[in-house]
């Protein structure tokens, strides 16, 4: 009840309004001097308003990250994520967008300025895991490789894999929660199920 009183009051704002105002007659809009969750509250109402895409860049990665907790803290259900093309589940997450979906992409300036990857057609292709594939530990990490899956120490964003002897554990865009696999089989938030599949997209 407090989160929507507070968007009720900063959606009713003077400000606030001129500037969806502008936005909405397709004019680029620059908003400096905001702090805080301040710019994610106001691209999610903005995207929210104008049922169209948003894009907010954030002066560093810390607060890129930061954005895009407040904005998913926000509005749960409004796409969100960060600009990376060059990462294997940002082709998906763009098809989410179009001309009249609300959503919000935060990007730094540093990687608007990267250049743009090529799109491989080959870039659907999806890699079975259950515990009838004969698919080693090894064999799996050669693949995420392969596909671009980051190898991190702790996998908390979708397109990251993390290894600890012959565990691996891995979150595709596919899915809501981390995939564990190891030699006895593959586990979703720590319960170990012998029953267990996953798709992961390249």
């Amino acid at each position: 009840m407090f989160m929507n009183e507070v968007l009720a009051r900063f959606s009713s704002l003077p400000a606030v309004e001129a500037l969806l105002e502008r936005l909405g007659a397709d004019q680029t809009l620059t908003v400096r001097g905001v702090a805080g969750p301040t710019p994610a509250l106001l691209a999610a109402h903005a995207a929210r308003t104008l049922s169209r895409p948003v894009l907010l860049v954030a002066e560093s990665e810390a607060t890129a990250r930061a954005s895009l907790t407040d904005v998913r803290t926000l509005d749960r259900m409004m796409p969100c994520f960060a600009f990376t093309p060059d990462a294997p589940w940002f082709r998906s997450n763009l098809s989410l967008l179009g001309p009249s979906v609300a959503g919000v992409v935060v990007a730094t300036i540093e990687q608007l300025n990267r250049p743009a990857p090529v799109i491989d057609d080959r870039s659907s292709q999806n890699l079975a895991v259950n515990q009838h594939s004969p698919l080693t530990p090894d064999q799996l990490v050669a693949w995420l490789e392969a596909s671009g899956y980051e190898r991190t120490d702790l996998v908390t964003e979708p397109g990251e894999y993390a290894v600890r002897g012959g565990i691996v554990d891995c979150f595709a865009d596919t899915q809501e929660l981390p995939l564990r696999v190891e030699a006895t089989g593959c586990s979703r938030c720590g319960h170990s199920t012998r029953s267990c599949s996953a798709r992961l997209a390249r």
